[in-house]
């Protein structure tokens, strides 16, 4: 199936590469983003990680662990707010997961919107970015979305969101404190 999926995301930028239609590309844009989301955020028992987040989700939520400061500096508060949207909302762990998958694959949608070949950008970060970070890595996947959207809104020179996304990033992924050397080269 990830093999099916990069032939589909190069033929489709050769298919687009040659037949300029912008309306027709938009539709087919949106309907890969979605469809990664998808695939992405339903996916069942795949990823480097699936086995503790599952863990996590299901520990702290059914109150089998008292969570402390120390796990949510291990997992994340903004992982762990998402666990207990997922969970209150009774929409389970494949919620949590779907809920991730968007704000990953609409953040990488952002970052190639404007880009001169977007169709070829996607093919080539479909196996690193879209499988092994997007799916099996769901914090990191998340700390790299922001990063990718803090990156977008330094362009725009718009440093208060980049700010809020340098800190959104953080609160997803301890590493991602290595972002803030963005501001400094920006500056």
């Amino acid at each position: 199936i990830y093999f099916a999926n990069l032939l589909v995301l190069i033929f489709l930028h050769y298919f687009f590469y040659k037949n300029k239609n912008s309306t027709f590309e938009a539709y087919c844009w949106i309907f890969t983003i979605f469809f990664f989301t998808i695939f992405i955020g339903l996916r069942s028992e795949i990823g480097g990680d699936w086995i503790h987040y599952k863990e996590y989700f299901y520990t702290y939520n059914l109150g089998t662990e008292k969570y402390t400061n120390k796990n949510l500096l291990d997992f994340g508060l903004l992982y762990f707010l998402i666990n207990k949207i997922a969970y209150i909302t009774g929409i389970s762990f494949y919620g949590n997961n779907f809920i991730c998958a968007i704000i990953f694959m609409l953040s990488i949608a952002s970052f190639l919107q404007n880009s001169r070949n977007r169709w070829l950008a996607l093919a080539i970060t479909f196996p690193i970015i879209i499988i092994i970070l997007g799916m099996g890595y769901t914090r990191q996947g998340l700390a790299f979305a922001f990063s990718l959207l803090l990156l977008r809104s330094l362009e725009n020179k718009k440093l208060f969101i980049s700010f809020i996304y340098l800190i959104l990033a953080i609160l997803s992924h301890q590493t991602a404190l290595f972002i803030s050397s963005f501001f400094i080269i920006y500056f």
